[in-house]
Parts: C-alpha cells; sequence; structure tokens
C-alpha cells in the first residue's frame, strides 16, 4: 500500500511542475477497483443453475434426456451459444439442441423481477457398437456442456474542474473535494476507473497530463477465450468530458487482428456511445493477460484540457464500455451405459 501512494505523490510533484493546469490532489490511500462512494449492481452475468439427467443409467440405445438451466444476473442481455463435449455426437445420436444457437439470454434490470430461467435440451442415445461397450458391461461417460456469451460492461467516474480561486476558498476554509462518484454494471468482467479527485484550472492552459485507470478484471466462473492469434480481446471505448482530449493511452486501443475457430455463430460486439455530450473517444481493442491465475487488463489514458469555459466550476464523468466473449463450463454429469445383450467374453 505505502509503495501504491509513493508513486501516487511522485505522481503528483512531477505535475506541480508544469505552472498553468495541474492536478491538486493524488489519490488518496489504496483504493480497490470499487473505491467507496461507488455503487453498481450484484451479479456476474450468466449463471448455470442447474445441469442434469433424467437417467444415470441407461442401456444402449435407450433416450436419455440431459437438461442445462441458465439465468442471467448481470445488467445486459446475452447472446448464448452452448457446445456438448466430452462426449461424441455421432455416437449418441447426433443429438440436437432445443433451443437452437444462438439465442437471447435477456437481463432483467427491475430488482423486483426474478430473471428467467433458459431451459436448453439435448436427447441422447447412446450407440455401443460405436462406444465400444462390450456385451454384459457397463461404461461410464461423463458428458460437460461448454456455455459461450457475448457480453457488455461500463463505468463512469467523476472529476471535477474548479479554479485557483474556489481551490483557495476551499484551502482556507480546510476543504477539500471528495473522490468523484464511479457508476458501474454488472458482469464477469469488472471494468472501474481510477483517477484524481479533482483538476485545477486557470483562465490560461497549457497540454498539462491528467492520469485516467481503466481496470479490467475477470471475477466470474470463467473466462475470455483465446483466439487463433493467442488473443484474449476484449473491445474497449473510453470516453473524455466534453472539453478534454486524449493525448495517450498505453497500451495503444488499436484494431487487432482477432477470430475464433472453435466458436459457433458468435463475434465480439463493439461497443458504441450514443453521440453528444461527450468528448474525445478512444475505441478499440485490448488483450488480457493472465495475472496470479486470472485475466486482467490495465489500460492508462492521459488527459488535457482543451477548453476551459467548457469545464471549469464542472462536475463531468469519464466513460468506459468493454464488450467480449466469455465462456464457463458445467460440471461433468456421471452416465453408465450398460450393453445387457448376451455374456461377456472378459
Amino acid at each position: 500500500m505505502n509503495s501504491a501512494k509513493s508513486k501516487k505523490n511522485g505522481m503528483f510533484k512531477h505535475l506541480l511542475v508544469i505552472p498553468v493546469v495541474f492536478l491538486v490532489l493524488a489519490i488518496s490511500g489504496c483504493t480497490g477497483i470499487f473505491p467507496g462512494g461507488d455503487t453498481g449492481a450484484s451479479g456476474n452475468g450468466v449463471t448455470i443453475r442447474n445441469f442434469r439427467t433424467d437417467l444415470q443409467e441407461v442401456n444402449c440405445n435407450q433416450q436419455v434426456n440431459v437438461q442445462l438451466q441458465l439465468q442471467n444476473m448481470g445488467d445486459y442481455d446475452a447472446q448464448v451459444a452452448t457446445q456438448m463435449y466430452m462426449i461424441e455426437p455421432m455416437k449418441w445420436g447426433n443429438p440436437l439442441q432445443n433451443p437452437p444457437n444462438p439465442f437471447t439470454l435477456k437481463a432483467v434490470t427491475d430488482q423486483s423481477i426474478e430473471p428467467a430461467i433458459q431451459t436448453i435440451s439435448w436427447q441422447l442415445r447412446p450407440n455401443c457398437d460405436m462406444l465400444d461397450v462390450p456385451k454384459g458391461r457397463t461404461m461410464d461417460f461423463s458428458p460437460q456442456v461448454r456455455i459461450y456469451y457475448t457480453y457488455k460492461g461500463d463505468v463512469k467516474r467523476a472529476i471535477t474542474f474548479v479554479s485557483e480561486d474556489e481551490l483557495r476558498v476551499l484551502s482556507s476554509q480546510g476543504q477539500s473535494l471528495a473522490m468523484g462518484e464511479q457508476i458501474t454494471s454488472s458482469g464477469p468482467l469488472s471494468v472501474a476507473i481510477n483517477t484524481v479527485p479533482f483538476a485545477q484550472t486557470f483562465n490560461t492552459y497549457a497540454d498539462v497530463q491528467i492520469p485516467v485507470n481503466i481496470k479490467i478484471r475477470n471475477n466470474g466462473q470463467g473466462k475470455v477465450p483465446g483466439d487463433i492469434n493467442n488473443n484474449y480481446p476484449v473491445a474497449v471505448t473510453v470516453t473524455a468530458p466534453t472539453g478534454t482530449s486524449f493525448v495517450s493511452c498505453t497500451p495503444d486501443l488499436n484494431f487487432l487482428t482477432y477470430g475464433y475457430s472453435n466458436i459457433p455463430l458468435m463475434s465480439i460486439p463493439t461497443p458504441v456511445f450514443t453521440t453528444g455530450g461527450f468528448g474525445d473517444t478512444r475505441t478499440g481493442y485490448v488483450s488480457l493477460f493472465t495475472d496470479s491465475g486470472g485475466q486482467n487488463a490495465d489500460i492508462t489514458c492521459y488527459l488535457r484540457v482543451t477548453d476551459v469555459q467548457q469545464i471549469i466550476k464542472q462536475e463531468r464523468y469519464i466513460n468506459a464500455k468493454i464488450s467480449y466473449i466469455y465462456y464457463m463450463d458445467t460440471s461433468p454429469l456421471n452416465v453408465n451405459v450398460k450393453n445387457p445383450a448376451g455374456q461377456s467374453t472378459f
């Protein structure tokens, strides 16, 4: 915690040497992804409610029904596609999925309404010859389902722009401005913005860099899938308040080439801001990295004031949106396939 604070204090001292527009207060203390005063809904997107079979032991060519129940506990609608694996479909009667891929799993924003549950089903018929189940013997199989879905997230963080005179009055009264509120959506990837509580402006200004750190963290039970280029792509849009513009973002938000060869009927949705009310915008992709077993990304952008008259004495919001594909696996089922015909020679 002390090293984090010293780095921030170092940044503050560096900015103070620029005499025209400067940051007057670094982020105090050590904060988490969602510092105090932030608001956001609970839930981690699509969740598995149940995965079951109506029969645990079946004979050759006997139908066994498999059901998966999903529920969307996050803030955005999800486009979902599922794949059964750990078994070869051809050896189980090429079961059809109902409903077919892809299907929509709606989010419910009204807290008084329980999100709907979607049931996905398969009808399996094991072929003992193709499965090489010996006569008079039983073999165990463990089907699982992988669930892919597209999801989004967004966050906005307030920052206040004050004049030198206002700052002097606050200082004389022993007061300061608190960290601006942060409002964030819920989903398997969290997105947060850390910046300074407020920035002081003069009537004239120079190219001074205001740090804005965007943190993306995987808090769900699954992962963002890697593509054919070993990227773990997340689409990102960051928008500056009106009256400011971006100097740079690191890493660069670029339009990296990505592609999935094993995900059915899916592509990453692009986050789009409505026009009006926003300033400079950076849009592109960032690849998540693995950190202590998780999937994370940190993007640091720098803002500069371009029009003092549009922001002076006002609270403005820095906005960020993300979109991505996510996947998770069910626990395996246990299905015993028995070949009762004849006597075993084993």
